[in-house]
């Protein structure tokens, strides 16, 4: 004891004084680390705003090289350059605008100022038509480089916006190009906005009371989170401080209103400052709060090293035999994490480490179980089981609080032909990196989600199973919350991975059910979230959808649909009509469309659009086409051997079935069934089908070709077709889509001019690839004409005559060949 007192005034002057240095680093470190991450938000912040300047920049260079805005510059005849050019330039400005969403204004502008050709995002008030006096134009005018950038507010909607605009000089072709120099024709100005700057100050703060502003070169405030502060000026003195310490790359401390304040810069372009203040009171609360926890843990060091000097000279013994039994008894009750303190190399000390030891393996053990019992073993999350105990704790949670909770329903989108097509191994490393961006994505520290307060716990993540998950929310205050975690979700799954030599950009379809508003179970809510999910892939995928009523009555008629297509699939209840496909030179009919019908005997006549997209979502179209493909051969066979002869049959085959590498065999199987040759059947794929059967389409399509039969691409022009894909697939035909007929020639107009192009030029591209072109939609006398006049093949529409019955057909063909161009309205009849 005597010792004891001895040593404790040299113990607590140590840990006093241990505590004091202690205080003083933490406070240094502490306020370094706050400037590191104002600077380092600074500097991210400035390079984003760089990036997008130097992007617009690049744009801007890369749209002025444009051959067709030249040859609309450079042509002189006004009446052809409005009448003709003006239209396909103003599409152009359209697809740079779709392309930045934020270039809300391209135009272009005569060397004199007066605006010439203008296109914008929605509805935009021109104030400024003539800019030859404003004192932008005088500085682009008289500026040395060619491209120019200026931040001003628009006055045509009074935005702050960044102003890109660039000289255009060509040389005249008229002209000896080697002796003719650039001559300035005008100029190409994009409108940006810059509302992305108005969320970046919104969304990033500085501490806690911090902010993050952007002003001009004259100390304007341009974007604030307050929004009263746009358009307040800087104390002269105040700015001119900053501009010195954003030149010197040193923070600046200043009183602002009263307010002392932490200043931190960057120069970002010529006229813009982006600038970080936090106050210090901030700092300086940090820095109380902090000593008062270090003399917190000092007193409590020193209470407790006293206390244990004393212990420790009076209890050698019985302390670890106490502890011993203490911790025999825990773990009798299977409390395996109990601690042992006893570290002595004695006799107890021996048998302490062997209690330690029995402990560890026990834990093991059960850990062993438990991970096998709660956990996927593929991805380590939780499994449903856990799931639903985490669900039950949630549940707990917001009947005491009155909190949300969110159940997020993620479905991989595509994971199938990942794991068809190469192999299990690669699905399996596909579904871990999956689980690790998803985690990634939902454990970021988040407190807009959280509504500003932390949580007590963390999201659950768990895999249900295949490419399934489920992300249970806890204490949201903010219904929004979970549609913020679902977008971070589905960016961090759409990053670029590489794996097996592939590269994916992976998609995945969300549905988000909330407890208690749209179930009062984990069940409920995990069937409503799969409702909403279902939807979103209906929708276009890689997109979330929150749980409504109308969704369950959506899914009901889903279900129905989808028994009744089954059983009529089973039970041979389609039928197929025949649409006639004529030559246009002679008016002579060569061949049929095969068209499914389906009327269900409750509820009648079913629209193909809406069942089709259904059976390739449930495996039942690889049946129906397996049945279409027997039943067109046979009924054209049957129509051979009634004397019909010379017509060939057309089939839809669709992506799903293009994905099969035995499509060929069940193409060769109806041939051989209905002993139909193969020059009477036609296959028809859409541009779509093509693509989502990626690089095995070229094989297969080779294969459908060796059987004799001829391969027409549909729709073409509405997807992604490129001439190297038309050069290297086995196709014999192409078939215009029939929107590009939608708008004549003869209507007039932006729309008709544009698609009367795109339709000569298919014909064209098919002339010099030797492929055949028919017209889809044909329905009007004109439409007829024009199209025979740019040397198409073949067509079919009303015009001619809507799909018939089988029977009908026969009966049909005659009188359509002698009357077709002599006819001056379609032939009435009730379409199929």
């Amino acid at each position: 004891t005597k010792l004891s007192l001895a040593l404790a005034p040299l113990i607590v002057l140590s840990l006093l004084t241990l505590g004091w240095i202690g205080y003083i680093k933490l406070r240094d470190t502490a306020t370094e680390r706050t400037l590191r991450e104002m600077q380092t938000l600074l500097d991210q912040l400035g390079h984003n705003v760089q990036t997008t300047i130097a992007a617009t920049q690049a744009n801007l260079e890369l749209f002025s090289r444009s051959d067709m805005l030249r040859r609309y510059v450079l042509t002189a005849d006004e009446t052809a350059r409005y009448s003709l050019l003006q239209p396909t330039l103003l599409k152009q400005f359209a697809s740079y605008q779709d392309a930045y969403p934020d270039y809300y204004e391209v135009r272009l502008l005569l060397p004199d100022g007066y605006e010439d050709t203008r296109s914008t995002h929605g509805v935009i008030p021109n104030v400024t038509e003539e800019e030859a006096d404003t004192p932008w134009f005088r500085e682009l005018r008289e500026a040395p480089e060619d491209t120019v950038l200026n931040l001003l507010r628009n006055p045509d909607d009074q935005r702050m916006v960044l102003l890109a605009a660039r000289k255009l000089r060509f040389r005249d072709p008229s002209l000896d190009p080697l002796l003719a120099q650039p001559v300035l024709r005008g100029y190409l100005v994009i409108t940006m906005s810059l509302d992305f700057l108005v969320r970046q100050v919104e969304s990033n703060r500085v501490g806690v009371n911090g902010s993050i502003f952007y002003t001009d070169d004259r100390g304007t405030v341009l974007f604030h989170p307050q929004r009263d502060r746009v358009g307040t000026t800087l104390a002269p003195e105040l700015f001119a401080a900053l501009r010195r310490a954003v030149a010197n790359g040193e923070p600046l401390n200043a009183e602002v209103d009263g307010v002392k304040l932490l200043f931190q810069g960057r120069r970002l372009q010529q006229r813009l400052f982006l600038f970080a203040a936090l106050p210090h009171q901030e700092l300086l609360s940090a820095s109380r709060e902090l000593g008062r926890l270090v003399a917190s843990i000092t007193l409590l060091s020193i209470v407790i090293t006293v206390s244990l000097l004393v212990l420790l000279l009076r209890y050698l013994v019985i302390r670890p035999v106490r502890e011993l039994g203490r911790a025999a008894l825990e773990i009798g009750q299977g409390n395996l994490l109990t601690p042992i303190e006893t570290r002595t190399r004695d006799e107890l000390g021996d048998l302490a480490r062997a209690f330690r030891e029995m402990a560890g393996n026990l834990a093991r053990s059960d850990e062993q179980i438990r991970q096998l019992a709660f956990y996927d073993p593929l991805t380590g999350l939780p499994n449903r089981l856990l799931f639903k105990q985490h669900f039950d704790y949630a549940m707990a949670r917001v009947r005491r609080d009155g909190r949300l909770v969110a159940l997020l329903f993620l479905d991989i989108d595509n994971f199938k032909w990942v794991n068809d097509t190469l192999g299990h191994q690669v699905g399996d490393d596909f579904l871990k990196e999956m689980a690790r961006r998803i985690c990634r994505a939902v454990r970021q520290e988040d407190l807009i989600v959280r509504g500003g307060v932390a949580a007590e716990t963390d999201d659950v993540i768990a895999r249900l199973g295949g490419d399934e998950f489920l992300i249970l929310l806890k204490a949201l205050q903010d219904p929004r919350a979970a549609g913020t975690v679902a977008a971070r979700i589905l960016r961090h799954l759409g990053e670029p991975l590489l794996l097996a030599d592939h590269e994916f950009h992976v998609t995945g379809s969300i549905g988000i059910a909330y407890y208690p508003l749209d179930g009062d179970t984990v069940d409920a809510l995990i069937k409503n979230a799969d409702v909403a999910m279902y939807e979103a892939k209906q929708s276009g995928k890689n997109n979330y959808r929150y749980y409504s009523d109308a969704m369950k009555a959506t899914t009901l008629r889903r279900l129905d649909l989808e028994a009744r297509l089954r059983h009529a699939v089973e039970h041979e209840r389609l039928s197929l009509h025949y649409q006639p496909i004529l030559n246009l030179k002679d008016g002579r009919v060569v061949g049929v469309e095969a068209l499914l019908r389906w009327r269900d005997p409750e509820i009648g006549d079913i629209a193909p659009g809406e069942f089709i997209p259904l059976a390739e979502e449930n495996g039942l179209i690889l049946p129906i086409t397996a049945w279409v493909l027997r039943e067109a051969c046979r009924q054209n066979r049957a129509w051979q051997q009634a004397g019909l002869t010379g017509l060939f049959v057309s089939v839809n085959v669709s992506g799903v079935d293009l994905k099969q590498a035995n499509v060929h065999e069940v193409i060769t199987a109806a041939l051989r069934e209905t002993g139909l040759e193969p020059e009477g059947l036609t296959v028809e794929l859409t541009e779509a089908a093509l693509m989502s059967a990626r690089d095995r389409a070229a094989p297969i399509l080779e294969d459908i070709k060796a059987l004799g039969v001829r391969i027409v691409l549909d729709n073409f022009g509405s997807g992604y077709s490129s001439l190297d894909r038309l050069r290297r697939f086995p196709i014999d035909g192409l078939k215009i889509d029939r929107g590009f007929l939608a708008n004549p020639p003869a209507d007039g107009g932006d729309a008709a001019i544009g698609d009367a192009a795109i339709v000569a030029t298919i014909v064209a591209i098919a002339r010099n690839l030797e492929l055949t072109v028919t017209a889809q939609g044909v329905e009007t006398l004109a439409q007829r004409e024009w199209l025979e006049g740019l040397g198409c093949d073949f067509a079919q529409g009303f015009w001619f005559s809507p799909a018939v019955s089988p029977e009908t057909l026969p009966g049909l063909l005659p009188e359509l060949a002698p009357n077709d161009a002599a006819r001056s309205k379609p032939p009435q009849r009730d379409p199929a």
